[in-house]
Order: structure tokens, then C-alpha cells, then sequence
């Protein structure tokens, strides 16, 4: 039953915990434990996707749907959206609240300062386990860019790949984070990607 899987599962994040909230059992198992729950899943949707903007309308709906396999689950729309072993992060490029910079990193590589909410600090359930991520533990990127001409309407996610930890301050509010693209060299080649890069703030 739920309750005994989420005992097994251990003590889960408070953002797992919304994504079953009001669910039956059987969404709640695939959110959990589906998709991507197998260790070859993501690096296989990276490879369909990567540097492509997702079909349908530009929200986390449309990406988190192709994720559970092209149906529709229940989950929470705001802030991170956390899977059993995966961690997806959104980032909004443009606007007055965009503050994410793409840096070039060592060997022709490229991170990401990211930062999270500002509710959350190094003791809390989703920081902790973005410090302490396993092997098999993936962190997901999407971007989406504003309209040309707007300052409201978003253009559809455009994903970027897996991210690997790089560092982090944890003496600033809200926490910052480096994220190193680990999928930097063939995004670098796709046009989707290229409109991304073009549009984002640069640093080093």
C-alpha cells in the first residue's frame, strides 16, 4: 500500500511528499518509482530531447508529462519538481527575476549558477540531497526563453541535459549554486540550445 511504500522509501522530501498528495496509489507509485526510476531512462530522454524545446504548451506540465511517459500526472507547479531518483531544475532566462549566468567552465565546459528558493538553506531535505547526490541520483535541466516582444509569454522548455555538482555558497540567500553541464559539448551543437546561449546572461 502507499503509506508502507513511502515507509520503505524512507524519510522523503516535503516536495515528494505534494507530489502524492490527493494521488491513488498507481500515480503515485509511477512518480515515485517510474520513469525515471531506471538508471538508463534519463540518459535515453536526454538523448531524444537534448537542446530540443519540448511539444505542447510552454510549462512544466508539458515537460513533466513526457517524463511520466506521455501521461498527465498530478504534481506540485511550483519550485523544483523531485522523482524518486531525479531532480529536475527550471530555469526562466530573461525577465527582472532572471539571474541565472552561464559561465565557461575548464576544458571548453559550461555551468550554471542556479539558485534555490529562498525558503530553503544547507539543512533542508532538497539541498541536502542536491550536496549529497548519487551516482544514480539524476538533476535535470530546462530552460525556456521570453517571447520576442514580451515581458509574460514564455516560449516551450528547451531541455538542456543532465548537471553535475560544482560547488556552492551556502553563507548567501538564497543559496547559490554552480552546475556544470554534463551534456555541454553536444548542446553546444544544437540550434534549440544556441537561442538559449545567445539569450542568457554570460560570465566567467
Amino acid at each position: 500500500h502507499l503509506l508502507e511504500g513511502l515507509a520503505l522509501l524512507g524519510s522523503l522530501p516535503g516536495e515528494v511528499l505534494d507530489l502524492v498528495s490527493g494521488l491513488g496509489e498507481q500515480w503515485s507509485a509511477r512518480l515515485l518509482v517510474g520513469v525515471l526510476a531506471h538508471g538508463d531512462r534519463p540518459a535515453a530522454f536526454v538523448d531524444a530531447h537534448l537542446g530540443r524545446q519540448i511539444p505542447g504548451p510552454p510549462t512544466k506540465e508539458s515537460v513533466v508529462t513526457l517524463l511520466n511517459g506521455g501521461k498527465r500526472p498530478t504534481f506540485s507547479k511550483y519550485g523544483t519538481t523531485e522523482w524518486r531518483n531525479a531532480v529536475v531544475l527550471w530555469v526562466n532566462i530573461g525577465g527582472g527575476d532572471y539571474n541565472n549566468v552561464f559561465l565557461d567552465g575548464p576544458d571548453g565546459g559550461l555551468d550554471l549558477t542556479w539558485f534555490a528558493s529562498p525558503r530553503h538553506h544547507e539543512g533542508t531535505p532538497l539541498v541536502h540531497r542536491l550536496l549529497s547526490a548519487a551516482p544514480s541520483d539524476t538533476v535535470l535541466l530546462f530552460c525556456r526563453l521570453l517571447e520576442p516582444g514580451s515581458s509574460s509569454k514564455y516560449e516551450p522548455y528547451v531541455c538542456c541535459g543532465r548537471l553535475q555538482y560544482a560547488s556552492h555558497d551556502g553563507r548567501r540567500q538564497p543559496i547559490k549554486f554552480v552546475w556544470r553541464l554534463r551534456d555541454a559539448a553536444a548542446l553546444r551543437k544544437t540550434d534549440g540550445f544556441k537561442v538559449v546561449l545567445a539569450a542568457a546572461k554570460r560570465g566567467r
